[in-house]
């Protein structure tokens, strides 16, 4: 539809063209107002089942776009029409997939102990983005290497969420939605990372994704497939278990293979409750083996969660929402933060009718970035330690200097608990 150099909707430079994709086409564009790199995609249309397609990539756009930002997940920043076209923007991340880090040996380079410490920062990340997804409600349904990408810089981030339950272009059954009740049918897999229950084509849960996620562990210790099935990676983890792969592959701890056997247990029942529990597990077992902690900290999402909220509003709008839902979720978003400038300003414009159905009027709230956020957070987390103690031995004056410092970092200027040290200090 566009080709690269076009300008689309006077904002978005088209520098790349990616047509290989299952359910669309994906352009890598440039947004000229924020300064940054995005991924657009249009749904593929064929002349034979144009209103299937359309239903399913609709669907996509309502799973992804509702789930809020994190630095461990590709984020879904909103939906739009743009010349008729329904279009999801995402954000857009140039490192490759793991699976690409895994055949060029990327994963491995330096010593052993820098490959397998590379191999555990991939994995709890991955399980933090997993977790974020079940936190909302979403079972991925597809997790291996090649849905997780990975940056220069040694963030992963899962991607295609919504897709793997659309992969076949299918509905339920019953020929009506899926809810996001946790559950949902056997449309996507893939046959060397599936569960058992998706193997026997039995409704899925959480814990599908967490037999999954481990055999993507397993391969980043075996370097390549080896087993046909998913059912067979189990047996796969003991037959490699203490033998040397390649001299380039760190060997698996012990506590390591434990785990991820917990996880590929044939029951879902028996694996772990979730990956927060498997996230913390794995940071024990860092610390453990190198002896100094993992250098990420959980992602604390309360503000991007509203940023999220107010771009999600806006999805709805193009995707024909009833406006008093609009409505409705940005004054949600501002009883949480009375001064959220994108929400503000489209409540007013709302409102007042300027806006009418078109999107492209409202304000969005600009993503921000995992590496930025981390390194803010830490100082946040510092200085609310900081707060917290100076409250607590009544040196009110030094928790408001400490207050300050915290307000000016930009990230976390507006934040939750910043308000609740207020409300302590004023009271």
């Amino acid at each position: 539809m566009w080709q690269t150099g076009d300008i689309i909707d006077d904002k978005y430079k088209v520098r790349q063209v990616f047509t290989s994709g299952g359910m669309g086409v994906v352009y890598r564009i440039y947004h000229q107002s924020w300064d940054m790199e995005l991924a657009l995609k249009v749904p593929r249309i064929t002349p034979l089942i144009v209103e299937k397609q359309l239903n399913a990539f609709r669907r996509e756009c309502e799973l992804w776009s509702g789930l809020s930002p994190h630095p461990h997940v590709v984020s879904c920043h909103y939906v739009r029409k743009i010349e008729a076209t329904l279009c999801v923007l995402t954000e857009y991340v140039d490192g490759g997939s793991l699976l690409d880090w895994i055949h060029t040996r990327q994963l491995y380079r330096g010593t052993e102990e820098n490959a397998l410490a590379r191999i555990l920062d991939i994995a709890i990340q991955s399980a933090w983005g997993l977790e974020h997804a079940h936190t909302a409600g979403l079972v991925h349904q597809d997790v291996k290497p090649g849905n997780i990408l990975v940056m220069a810089d040694g963030t992963a981030k899962v991607t295609d969420f919504g897709l793997a339950c659309i992969a076949s272009d299918k509905l339920a059954a019953d020929g009506h939605d899926l809810s996001l009740d946790g559950l949902v049918s056997v449309n996507g897999m893939t046959p060397a990372f599936c569960s058992p229950e998706q193997a026997r084509k039995e409704r899925v849960s959480f814990k599908t994704d967490i037999y999954s996620w481990a055999v993507s562990v397993l391969e980043m210790f075996t370097g390549d497939v080896t087993w046909a099935s998913g059912v067979a990676a189990c047996y796969a983890l003991e037959d490699s278990f203490g033998k040397p792969v390649a001299p380039y592959i760190p060997d698996m701890p012990k506590p390591v293979f434990e785990l991820l056997l917990s996880c590929m247990a044939k029951e879902p029942e028996v694996r772990p409750s979730g990956f927060y529990e498997i996230a913390d597990h794995l940071q024990k077992l860092f610390f453990n083996i190198f002896g100094e902690p993992h250098d990420r900290v959980r992602p604390d999402m309360a503000l991007s969660q509203l940023d999220a909220l107010n771009n999600r509003a806006l999805s709805m709008l193009d995707l024909g929402h009833p406006r008093k839902d609009v409505e409705g979720l940005l004054i949600e978003i501002l009883k949480r933060d009375p001064l959220h400038p994108q929400a503000l300003a489209n409540l007013d414009l709302l409102k007042s009718g300027q806006g009418g159905n078109d999107a492209s009027h409202f304000m969005l709230a600009k993503p921000k970035s995992g590496f930025d956020y981390y390194e803010e957070q830490r100082k946040f987390d510092r200085l609310c330690a900081k707060i917290k103690r100076a409250i607590a031995v009544g040196k009110t004056e030094e928790a408001r200097r400490y207050l300050q410092q915290a307000k000016d970092l930009e990230n976390f200027k507006r934040h939750p608990r910043l308000m609740e040290f207020v409300k302590l200090m004023d009271g």
